[in-house]
C-alpha cells in the first residue's frame, strides 16, 4: 500500500524544492556579478557549455544561503538534476581544472541554468 509508505509531506517538499531553487539562483548571481568563475579561453567545448567554477567557492557560497542541506547535498542534487555536470569517470562532481598553471578541483554549472539566472537578474 503506498499510503503507509514513509515519505515526507508534499508542504515539506515544496520547501526543499524552494530553497534549492533559491539557493542555486543566489549562488549564481554571485558568481556571475563578481565575476568569480573562471574564464576559459583553451577549454574550448568545455567553457562554452559550462560556467566553471572553484569547488571550495561554491560551497562556501552555498552556506553563505542556506543551512537546510549540506553544500555537497545540494551539489548532489543539482547534479541529478543536471544543473551540475558530474563526472562520469570519477563518479563525482567535481573536475580537475589547469588554472594558473596550478591543478585545482571546479565545478561545472550548465550554461543553460546560468543563462536562466542571468535572464531573471536583467527583468
Amino acid at each position: 500500500d503506498l499510503h503507509s509508505f514513509p515519505t515526507r509531506r508534499s508542504s515539506d517538499l515544496g520547501g526543499l524544492y524552494r530553497e534549492m531553487s533559491e539557493t542555486f539562483f543566489k549562488t549564481i548571481e554571485y558568481i556571475v556579478k563578481n565575476n568569480a568563475y573562471i574564464e576559459g579561453k583553451r577549454d574550448g567545448r568545455v567553457s562554452i557549455s559550462n560556467m566553471i567554477v572553484k569547488a571550495t567557492y561554491f560551497k562556501w557560497l552555498i552556506k553563505e544561503y542556506t543551512t537546510v542541506l549540506s553544500p555537497d547535498k545540494f551539489i548532489k542534487l543539482w547534479c541529478e538534476l543536471g544543473m551540475i555536470r558530474f563526472n562520469e569517470n570519477k563518479n563525482i562532481p567535481y573536475f580537475t581544472h589547469n588554472h594558473n598553471g596550478k591543478s585545482i578541483r571546479v565545478i561545472r554549472i550548465n550554461k543553460d541554468w546560468v543563462n536562466l539566472v542571468k535572464e531573471s537578474m536583467i527583468q
